[in-house]
């Protein structure tokens, strides 16, 4: 018997005291991508609801994040039933006692010595930087138009 048969990943939908989102899936993807004042302004758009139907920030916000919590606790029952498996307590994360892992647990993969090229890293913050200043140049030219 598999240690997560007694675990059904099953997440409810009841978005008490706030409206249901019945088109939750479509409003969680467009929140991953953009801003929740946004996603709200989107969804209100492409279900052509009326001023006092919209959906509100708040809404979609609190909606998520109750969403995102209970991803979060089913992901840690999740975690507690592999770290046991595999001889770890699930409350701390180390080695129960007693327990003989397996090589590729107590041994690591990399070198005891460790290189650090700082040009590269350096390169690398460079290029990050200049991608953030274009882009937020390129947002304050498009809201200086509105």
């Amino acid at each position: 018997m598999s240690p997560f048969s007694k675990h059904k990943t099953v997440l409810s939908f009841s978005f008490i005291p706030t409206e249901r989102l019945p088109y939750l899936k479509a409003a969680s993807y467009i929140c991953v991508k953009t801003s929740y004042r946004d996603a709200t302004d989107i969804l209100n758009h492409f279900l052509g609801r009326p001023e006092e139907d919209k959906i509100k920030l708040r809404t979609l916000a609190d909606c998520i994040g109750r969403t995102g919590n209970e991803i979060s606790k089913e992901l840690s029952v999740v975690i507690a039933c592999v770290l046991t498996m595999y001889g770890f307590d699930d409350e701390t994360g180390l080695p129960r006692k007693g327990v003989v892992l397996s090589d590729n647990v107590t041994t690591p993969a990399v070198s005891d010595s460790l290189e650090i090229d700082e040009k590269r890293i350096q390169e690398a913050l460079d290029d990050v930087n200049t991608v953030w200043i274009k882009r937020v140049s390129e947002l304050v030219q498009e809201y200086g138009k509105m």
